[in-house]
């Protein structure tokens, strides 16, 4: 619910394995940065949504934010991307469809799991 009152999102944890809440917050419009080791690096494109820094990598974080913040309407900008990024490849409605393919290929397509 808090998430309309920040800029960015960020997620320095080495060890998050799936990104949910990197998720949630491009979801609500913002840019993310997270580390290169962060399973959820898989969900940023550097520059266009967010910024990636070197795991364990203090000076690199800290200059990646400082560019970012440089440019409020290229924040802004990432920040749309975001959105488009989660609506495009990341939605509810996305994760339904492939997962009804896994469901189909296991021989469970009439299974009810998804009601």
């Amino acid at each position: 619910r808090r998430l309309h009152n920040f800029d960015m999102y960020v997620l320095p944890s080495r060890n998050e394995a799936v990104g949910v809440s990197l998720l949630e917050s491009m979801g609500k419009g913002l840019p993310v940065v997270c580390s290169t080791t962060a399973g959820a690096r898989d969900y940023v494109r550097h520059g266009e949504n967010g910024r990636i820094f070197l795991s364990d990598g203090e000076d690199d974080l800290r200059a990646q934010l400082e560019e970012m913040l440089r440019d409020p309407e290229h924040l802004a900008r990432m920040g749309r991307n975001s959105l488009q990024l989660v609506e495009e490849h990341h939605s509810a409605r996305q994760f339904l469809q492939r997962f009804s393919v896994v469901l189909s290929a296991a021989g469970l397509e009439d299974s009810r799991l998804c009601t």
